[in-house]
């Protein structure tokens, strides 16, 4: 059974799709008769085992970075510079504000349509039932068959944000705005059918606070792709996460240890390519 529920969530990540509208699946699975239909077993799935990771913080002593095999190196080998990335995002809403002239959001060009801290230092993820989760729980994924996988030493006293819920994002996009609506009008308006002023987290400010964001999974699936009020005005989305996921601001926080090689099997399930603990 649990096999089951985490395919079925690997496939909801998977079909994520926040810079285009959504598809037919998405516009049968948001009508009311077909989520009435599902509400049992939606209770159900809250209340079971599988689900007990879904509220939790990020767990220090069990974390995994996950990486396609065959890519030449490993992510994040040097440090982030927050500040170039918030200097990219600006120039890139001065580069984009012809999107604010266009009379419909149709009209306007696509770019950058994600919301998380990019390029981060490390991403990683606990194990369910011994599998990291960054195996499988990606949007848009690329599907591959096999990767590498190191487990992540945290470090005592690492600052660790906990996105809990929607309202936890608004009072981050509060406390530390950043404009992107001339770049996320169009994009961001397919996928949710609004028409107005975006911000998101300025993650050059949060990283002066924190070593790292999680989000939880409870949180991504109540909220990813849907429109977050911030200040009545303003609003945001979650887009580009996955569920589980601690985004790192730097690596002062984690240690990498041996990496070791996982690949999907003939039942599509990841397995250790070697004899013994996962660890």
């Amino acid at each position: 059974a649990d096999d089951v529920v985490r395919a079925a969530l690997s496939a909801s990540v998977d079909a994520a799709m926040y810079w285009q509208r959504p598809d037919g699946v998405d516009g049968l699975c948001r009508t009311a008769d077909v989520c009435e239909a599902l509400r049992p077993a939606a209770e159900l799935l809250a209340e079971s085992e599988f689900a007990s990771w879904f509220d939790a913080d990020m767990d220090p002593l069990d974390q995994y970075e996950c990486w396609p095999d065959g890519d030449a190196a490993w992510p994040g080998g040097l440090p982030v510079d927050w500040d170039a990335w918030r200097t990219s995002v600006v120039a890139s809403e001065h580069s984009s504000r012809g999107n604010l002239r266009a009379d419909s959001p149709r009209a306007c060009a696509g770019g950058v349509w994600a919301s998380l801290p990019y390029p981060a230092a490390a991403v990683t993820t606990r194990r369910v039932r011994g599998v990291p989760l960054g195996l499988d729980m990606e949007e848009d994924s690329m599907q591959p068959e096999a990767a590498r996988v190191n487990r992540c030493a945290v470090h005592p006293g690492s600052r660790v944000l906990e996105i809990d819920s929607a309202e936890t994002w608004a009072q981050l996009c509060q406390q530390y705005p950043l404009e992107v609506t001339a770049q996320m009008r169009g994009m961001w308006w397919d996928t949710t059918g609004r028409d107005g002023r975006w911000v998101i987290p300025d993650w050059s400010c949060v990283a002066e606070h924190y070593d790292a964001v999680h989000m939880q999974c409870r949180a991504y699936l109540a909220a990813a792709g849907t429109v977050i009020d911030v200040d009545g005005e303003a609003a945001s989305v979650i887009a580009g996460w996955a569920p589980d996921s601690t985004v790192w601001f730097r690596r002062v926080g984690l240690t990498r240890g041996e990496e070791r090689r996982w690949s999907l099997d003939e039942d599509e399930v990841w397995r250790p390519d070697w004899a013994g603990s996962p660890d």
